[in-house]
């Protein structure tokens, strides 16, 4: 790092502040372990280079979610200050500012949308672990992100973060180590939409189902008759919340004898069968479960096609608790990398800084 000083203590005369250490360390790590060189020879965003390539843009972008730069104009003060880190980052006196950045957004294409999923499979084939396992679980899980400004791009309505929000949708896909991929689209996009996309993403950084053990595992949303039948046809195992409450009371007037579930609170009780969800085409594993919540019981269902004599009722609802850790990682995402601000009003723009 050219024997870079930090402000610790009493600095060499002479010597330049780094502002933002952390991301130095951050970028450095992506250059040594492949990403920013893959970025460099896959990245053709069509604009005109003065001082800056579309190359240098890219990694200062990068460097600015790093950095903590809740919006574009935030790289003025906090990047662009910061001379070391742009001379060691992309050999520049200094970085873009803000709108040279806003630029890039708006130059980006489906094309180059393409081109950095390309990168991130080419990164993940070296650096991933659940492609290499013969069996893995995948949490599937969609969110919003708000956008109600009339100027942004392909915005419809849809329930967001209250109903009625315009926006976007993406659903995204998790293992409990890494992010394997997302798929983006409109506001009033639901779940079984995006169902097939997600998949092939699924498949095209893991594996085939039909070769090894990929088994999905998703909330409410995705437990409906079309998803279901889907995953059967891909010869996906899953693991899925059922939608509908009614559904899992009409379930459970089938079962005689309820197994309650030793030191469970609220009388965690279950029962299972092999029925067709309404609408689906395959009978399925409905595994019941019943609590009781204000003197009275109330129902809800996981529809699986996991052997039950590898997978008892409880190791299924303990799997599929296992799967609220996505909102885990996507909360803090959203959050921490500020990913919920979108940094331009450009569709693509924001597919972009997203992936």
């Amino acid at each position: 790092m050219n024997n870079l000083m930090v402000n610790i203590g009493v600095p060499e005369e002479g010597a330049k502040e780094l502002l933002n250490s952390f991301t130095l360390p951050v970028i450095e790590f992506g250059s040594e372990s492949g990403l920013l060189p893959l970025l460099r020879e896959n990245i053709h965003i069509n604009m005109k280079t003065v001082k800056y390539t579309p190359y240098d843009k890219v990694v200062e972008l990068l460097a600015s979610i790093v950095a903590g730069c809740q919006h574009t104009v935030t790289i003025n003060s906090r990047l662009v200050p910061d001379t070391v880190l742009a001379e060691e980052l992309i050999g520049k006196d200094r970085f873009a500012d803000q709108s040279g950045i806003n630029r890039l957004l708006q130059s980006i294409t489906y094309e180059n949308v393409d081109e950095l999923e390309r990168v991130f499979s080419a990164y993940y084939m070296t650096h991933g672990i659940a492609w290499k396992k013969e069996s893995v679980v995948v949490d599937i899980d969609m969110t919003g992100f708000k956008a109600n400004g009339k100027t942004y791009e392909n915005t419809e309505k849809g329930y967001i973060c209250e109903k009625g929000d315009r926006g976007y949708k993406a659903t995204f896909a998790y293992t409990d180590k890494e992010v394997i991929g997302m798929v983006f689209g409109k506001g009033n996009e639901v779940e079984v939409n995006q169902i097939n996309d997600i998949l092939k993403v699924i498949k095209e950084r893991i594996g085939s189902p039909k070769i090894k053990d990929i088994i999905i595992r998703g909330d409410a949303g995705f437990g409906i008759s079309t998803i279901i039948d889907i995953l059967y046809s891909q010869s996906f195992l899953f693991i899925l919340k059922g939608k509908q409450r009614s559904s899992a009371k009409r379930f459970s007037r089938r079962i005689k004898n309820w197994i309650a579930i030793p030191n469970s609170p609220d009388e965690l009780a279950y029962g299972e069968m092999r029925a067709k969800v309404t609408g689906s085409r395959h009978r399925s594993r409905i595994v019941v479960f019943r609590m009781k919540k204000n003197g009275n019981y109330v129902y809800f269902h996981i529809i699986t096609n996991l052997p039950d004599t590898l997978y008892n009722a409880e190791t299924i609802l303990k799997m599929y608790n296992q799967g609220q850790n996505i909102e885990a990682f996507i909360k803090p995402d959203k959050s921490g990398l500020h990913i919920k601000n979108l940094r331009t009003r450009k569709y693509n723009g924001i597919r972009y800084v997203i992936l």
